[in-house]
């Protein structure tokens, strides 16, 4: 519940997959990211999340492959995707 407030998405409705299947990640499509330092951040907090929800393990890995130039297409198709999932997935 921690990062989903630090990212204000404690109201947001829960997704039911960890990834979209639709979606595929692109290091030469979308804009950059103004602040690949919170990015890196969020990225570092799903990577700890990982050690108890094993089950994040390959999305992280996923995103965590754009940590040196973020697009926002990576934040919003896919990182925060993960902490939608893991709302629906509290208990």
């Amino acid at each position: 519940m921690e990062i989903l407030s630090e990212f204000g998405l404690t109201g947001c409705k829960p997704a039911n997959f960890r990834v979209n299947a639709s979606v595929r990640l692109n290091s030469d499509e979308g804009d950059l990211l103004k602040d690949a330092t919170s990015f890196r951040r969020f990225i570092e907090r799903l990577f700890n999340l990982t050690n108890t929800r094993p089950n994040i393990d390959f999305p992280v890995q996923q995103v965590s492959q754009f940590i040196s130039k973020p697009r926002i297409s990576h934040l919003q198709e896919a990182a925060l995707r993960i902490l939608k999932y893991l709302k629906g997935s509290l208990g």
